[in-house]
């Protein structure tokens, strides 16, 4: 059966996933909603053709390091698990157009997510998310991923702007750039900063 295409395997009670299941090297659809599912076997992500995953409504804590090895998903829907992050390789599923990871205990999307650039559709609690701040994801998904992207490439080069954004008070995700020498908050709306909430005596606010 290693030339199947599609796999629809909703409503079950699966707790767990073969080995094998990355053999199936054709597969492009694999649906597994609804099911006991608490780990994802790294081989499953061999199956570099297949462009949509659903796995929601599982009991998944996590998903593997793995998951950038995807790089032909379209569509991810990761909703109703428990996880509490994800993986930072998902920035390397570049095609990837639908996300979705509601009912999770998410708090902040990985930075790498902003290299997706093709992402139409991004759905997560943002109630429950801290990292992007209200005030960016309020702005829109080309927004978020601008600012995701923005501090992934911060943590390379030490320098970050995030110029625009709206923002009333600093994100949590710059206090942990321990290393920037350079920092552009241009055009937001703070009201407060001081250079010790980065934790790092070189980092400065560029001149208005």
């Amino acid at each position: 059966m290693t030339q199947l295409v599609e796999v629809m395997l909703e409503y079950n009670q699966l707790s767990a996933l073969p080995a094998d299941f990355g053999r199936c090297i054709s597969m492009l659809d694999l649906r597994l909603a609804y099911n006991q599912l608490q780990t994802v076997p790294e081989e499953l992500c061999s199956l570099e053709a297949l462009t949509r995953l659903d796995i929601s409504n599982n009991r998944l804590i996590k998903m593997p390091m793995a998951l950038g090895r995807l790089s032909s998903l379209t569509l991810l829907n990761l909703d109703f698990n428990n996880m509490v992050e994800l993986p930072s390789s998902i920035g390397q599923l570049t095609r990837l157009i639908d996300f979705s990871a509601l009912g999770n205990a998410i708090v902040e999307l990985p930075w790498t997510l902003g290299h997706c650039t093709s992402i139409r559709t991004l759905k997560v609690d943002w109630d429950v998310v801290e990292t992007p701040p209200v005030e960016i994801s309020s702005l829109g998904i080309p927004s978020v991923l601008s600012f995701l992207a923005h501090v992934d490439e911060a943590m390379r080069e030490s320098a970050l702007a995030l110029n625009g954004y709206q923002m009333k008070t600093l994100p949590k995700a710059v206090c942990k750039l321990t290393s920037l020498t350079k920092l552009s908050l241009e055009t937001n709306r703070l009201q407060f900063f001081s250079p010790g909430v980065c934790q790092s005596s070189e980092s400065h606010a560029a001149e208005h």
